[in-house]
């Protein structure tokens, strides 16, 4: 039996962003900006434990623009009803800006949010 070590890339993320999308009030949901400027994101949590029936899908977008609902997601990340869990990519990902909204519905269809409210924290380098 042997033991061998291997260098691990070092993460470099050096910021946390967290964003809160609120319980469903029956209006459209609004793209919120977690950073204008480029950014490469190492991890991102979601917190759905708010909702015990509902999953919910974490939509990012490079756009200030986009249309929730309407324009193609640049990325989507689902988190099941009444779990937290957290994505990591191990060198990151690199989007030019980040915007995202939380919904009750997978891929470009959508722009309801769950009815309870969701938490979403990004590990990036900015």
């Amino acid at each position: 039996m042997a033991v061998n070590k291997t260098a691990l890339l070092a993460q470099s993320a050096d910021s946390v962003y967290t964003m809160v999308q609120d319980a469903d009030s029956g209006d459209a949901v609004a793209l919120q900006t977690i950073l204008a400027a480029p950014v490469r994101v190492f991890a991102v949590q979601i917190d759905n434990t708010n909702n015990d029936t509902e999953n919910c899908w974490l939509k990012m977008w490079t756009s200030g623009t986009a249309v929730v609902g309407t324009d193609t997601p640049t990325a989507i990340l689902m988190a099941d009803a009444a779990s937290k869990l957290q994505y990591t990519f191990d060198t990151g990902f690199v989007m030019s800006k980040l915007y995202a909204a939380v919904l009750t519905t997978n891929g470009t269809a959508g722009n309801a949010a769950p009815e309870g409210a969701v938490t979403i924290r990004f590990m990036v380098e900015d």
